[in-house]
């Protein structure tokens, strides 16, 4: 069974391993492993993604199945866009499963 929860400030490190561990199977042969794993440490880290739950215009959640963290999305709301004529666009940013889910 699948189901999406949306993730709060207490579930940054949760969040922060699920980020690193997708994007390494995503994107880690796509750079230096030095490079991948630098930007690893910077971008997903609990910190930075505690910071980026508590931001309003930020929406993450949790993808699970059967219970079992699997995934995970980030949506931003209200971004510019320049190349759109409307003010307000809705971005989603991310969406990564973990790949021993889809196998």
């Amino acid at each position: 069974m699948v189901s999406i929860v949306k993730a709060g400030e207490k579930d940054a490190a949760l969040l922060s391993g699920i980020a690193k561990t997708t994007f390494l199977e995503s994107h880690g042969h796509s750079a230096k492993p030095e490079d991948v794993n630098n930007y690893v440490q910077e971008k997903y880290n609990e910190v930075v993604l505690k910071q980026e739950l508590l931001d309003p215009e930020n929406i993450f959640h949790i993808i699970y199945h059967n219970n079992i963290p699997a995934g995970y999305s980030k949506i931003i709301f209200n971004l510019p866009y320049a190349g759109s004529p409307l003010v307000h666009i809705t971005k989603l940013e991310r969406i990564y499963l973990l790949k021993n889910i889809m196998t």
